[in-house]
């Protein structure tokens, strides 16, 4: 749910939300058989060095009018409108309503806030002993980004209306029901067309499908059945986890961190959709090469800040264990990034265990270093990157996307005083992303806006967006691949530096 989500997110760039046990999506033929990036099990292959295309698609003032095709869609409507005037070659007399949440002139988005004053980001640093990363008040960040869009010409000339949803970071009640009543308010008490960088969980997603909406978010929130499980949604560059933590392992046993004479624990999160991640992702590439888990250790889900006790608890206890076993090499199979992997590391140092450790960009390494982990935890540890904000303290020049630059003047200009840590940054970063992924989409998706017609000119956009996340703003977006990453690379800690830099090449992620 968002309370937590939303603060991993801003305070450590780490991967958003946690998986629902139980949680189920209401279709998943429409992607079937993708299986994220190559699929469960299927070859991860690198292709050589990443060539950094020049992207410009997805922009402000696109004006592409093509079409997609609608199909049959639950309670569209066909008033038409009038007026004159023309917006990217399509007459506003032209536009009419075209499906729940979409008018002649209007376009409805869920969008979500925190019930705090500041950022959620604030209450969880304090709860799980994280410095260095906060987050700002989420409002003035999203309106600014709706203003920039709707001074664009909108979509095709349709404005973007907010619908606002408050998230209380210290409700204690169940995800599974605040996600309902999330939804209820966008698709019962309203009728919004999109959910934008709102709410990542399971329950949520499964809701808004089954009401017909569709989804720009910053983070997957699970396995590769999980994404495939909710086609109507597009990532801004990001993983699932079974295909980030396939590719972590391929990598590892090529660079001779994990051989036949390493004892492997994984830390994971004890769910269904873990339990998947953990047998698709690493134990069937291990199998490959002969390499197995020696131990795994199931750690509860982490729902708030309130968990922030059981999570230490659970630190406590797998050090033990792992310690016990002989591991010498732990990877995260879990969705909290950073927070839980500083729990870990600190509990290790304290009990003098000092395993070597596995990691990706879901880990959030840029968070792990500057104090909050010990840097003799992070001494021999390696693992891959496809996120350069999320990984390292400077991001090599070669490696930033002009759209960084971009986001922030549109910031600027709206007055928003500027990110002031790398939270922030990424904070601001990540609504700019989402809300220009979403106008780059609609947009192509021409004056017939319907969910159809949105999924398709989602994956006809190709390489036609630059994502401030993505290795040098190159990302992909095509049939079953929604996710955007296509470059990767292996990184390292520096203990010189105390950071993390990149360990070799840039590959292509096929």
């Amino acid at each position: 749910m968002k309370r937590l989500g939303v603060a991993v997110l801003a305070l450590v760039t780490s991967a958003c939300g946690t998986t629902v046990p139980g949680a189920t999506s209401s279709s998943t033929s429409a992607a079937e058989g993708t299986g994220g990036l190559g699929g469960p099990g299927a070859p991860l292959t690198a292709g050589g060095p990443a060539t950094a295309p020049g992207v410009t698609g997805g922009a402000p003032g696109v004006t592409t009018s093509g079409g997609g095709t609608s199909g049959t869609q639950p309670g569209a409507t066909t008033t038409t409108s009038t007026g004159g005037g023309s917006v990217g070659g399509t007459t506003a007399s032209a536009l009419r309503a075209t499906y729940p949440g979409v008018t002649a002139s209007s376009i409805s988005i869920a969008v979500s806030v925190s019930g705090t004053g500041s950022g959620a980001g604030e209450q969880v640093g304090q709860a799980f002993g994280v410095a260095g990363f906060s987050s700002a008040p989420e409002k003035p960040l999203i309106q600014a980004m709706i203003n920039h869009v709707n001074a664009q010409g909108g979509i095709l000339g349709r404005k973007l209306v907010p619908v606002w949803h408050t998230i209380d970071a210290a409700d204690t009640r169940p995800y599974a029901e605040q996600s309902q009543e999330a939804c209820a308010t966008y698709t019962e008490d309203n009728k919004v067309f999109a959910h934008l960088n709102v709410v990542s969980d399971e329950t949520f997603f499964a809701c808004m499908q089954q009401r017909g909406t569709v989804g720009i978010e910053r983070r997957v929130v699970g396995s590769d059945k999980v994404t495939r499980g909710f086609p109507s949604i597009f990532t801004v560059s990001d993983l699932d986890y079974t295909t980030a933590l396939a590719l972590t392992v391929r990598d590892l046993v090529q660079e001779r961190f994990l051989t036949k004479t390493s004892v492997i624990g994984v830390l994971q999160t004890d769910t269904p959709d873990f339990d998947r991640v953990r047998k698709d992702g690493i134990e069937r590439e291990l199998a490959r090469t002969g390499l197995h888990i020696t131990k795994t250790y199931r750690v509860t889900p982490v729902q708030g800040t309130s968990d922030a006790a059981t999570a230490v608890r659970d630190a406590q206890a797998a050090v033990l264990q792992f310690a016990s076993a002989g591991v010498d090499r732990v990877l995260f199979a879990q969705p909290n990034g950073a927070l839980f992997d500083i729990a870990f590391m600190k509990q290790a140092e304290q009990q003098g265990y000092r395993p070597d450790y596995g990691l990706s960009s879901h880990d959030g390494p840029v968070a792990l270093v500057g104090g909050n982990a010990p840097a003799a935890q992070l001494d021999g540890s390696r693992g891959v990157g496809w996120g350069p904000y999320d990984d390292f303290t400077d991001v090599p020049k070669a490696q930033m996307s002009p759209a960084v630059a971009r986001c922030l003047a549109v910031y600027k200009k709206a007055g928003v005083a500027p990110p002031n840590d790398r939270g922030q940054l990424n904070q601001y970063l990540g609504f700019c992303a989402t809300y220009e992924l979403f106008a780059a989409i609609a947009r192509a998706a021409g004056p017939e806006l319907t969910r159809s017609s949105f999924i398709a000119a989602g994956e006809r956009l190709g390489r036609g967006f630059d994502d401030p996340f993505a290795i040098t703003g190159a990302s992909l977006r095509s049939p079953g691949r929604h996710e955007g990453v296509t470059a990767w690379q292996p990184i390292t800690y520096v203990t010189s530096c105390d950071c993390y830099r990149p360990a070799g090449a840039v590959e292509r992620l096929q």
